[in-house]
Parts: structure tokens; sequence; C-alpha cells
């Protein structure tokens, strides 16, 4: 719980997010994915915590085509991480394919802005702005790993 006062909000329950209003934080684990709609303007920020986890990010327009110029990038490669996720019919990945269904987004055809990778450092950084309203899946592909070989 927080209360607003003039100087801002402040924290009475420790441990509990301390966000600037209008923020908004979501924890995606690795062979995951989540939807996000964003409005023109937005921007989103993609951290990678522990370092070496790719990331694939893909925007669609209310056509449901998918386009990286979307969130302020021209090129795209396909999105094979975040298909493979949602194939992979987990619970999220099933809430997520029936959300972009029920939006007539072919996934299939999906064009995604790769980050990270392999040997990407703990805390590295990506930042997108939205161009317009779209859609917005983020994927972190990778399938389990044991602590030895992370």
């Amino acid at each position: 719980m927080a209360e607003v006062t003039e100087a801002g909000p402040r924290v009475l329950v420790p441990g509990l997010a301390n966000l600037p209003p209008g923020v908004e934080r979501y924890r995606i684990r690795g062979g995951a994915v989540t939807a996000l709609l964003l409005s023109a303007g937005d921007t989103l920020e993609i951290n990678d915590p522990e370092g070496c986890q790719p990331v694939e990010v893909t925007a669609f327009d209310r056509e449901g085509r998918s386009d990286p110029g979307l969130l302020g990038v021209q090129n795209g490669a396909p999105a094979a991480g975040i298909v493979g996720i949602l194939h992979g019919g987990g619970e999220d990945a099933r809430r997520v394919a029936d959300a972009l269904a029920e939006q007539s987004v072919d996934i299939s055809a999906a064009r995604a802005i790769h980050g990270f990778g392999p040997d990407s450092p703990a805390g590295e950084t990506l930042g997108l702005t939205a161009q317009a309203d779209l859609v917005c899946v983020i994927g972190a592909p990778g399938a389990k790993m044991l602590a030895h070989e992370q």
C-alpha cells in the first residue's frame, strides 16, 4: 500500500516496489512470453538482470500486422523464439496465444527485435518507444538450465 503526498509516493510496506506513477513492471521468466498494449509515446525498457538471456520483442498494429518499426526499429528477424514458446503449450503461452488470436494476429509471420544474447552482461538494458498504438509481445526464449550451465 502506498500513500501519495506532496513529496510523492512513499513506501508503507517494506519490500514492495516503489514505482513512480505511470510506471509498470513485468517479470518474464526464461522460456516464457507476455503481451502488453502500448500507446503511442509509451517507452519500454527491458532489463536483463542476470545476463545471458536473449529477448525477442514483436509489435503488431491494429490490423494484426507485425512491424518492428512500430517500436522505432527498422530491421527485424523472424520471431522464432516467441513462436516456439507460444506453440509449447504452457499456461501463459496459451493465454497470450488466445489473446493474439482474438486480435487476428498471425504470430507465425511475426518479425522481432532481438536483444541481448548468450554473452550479454548482467544489467544490460534495451529501450524502445512505441511510435503508434500497438500490441507488444515480449518473449525470453530458452530452455530450463542447470545452475552450473548459466
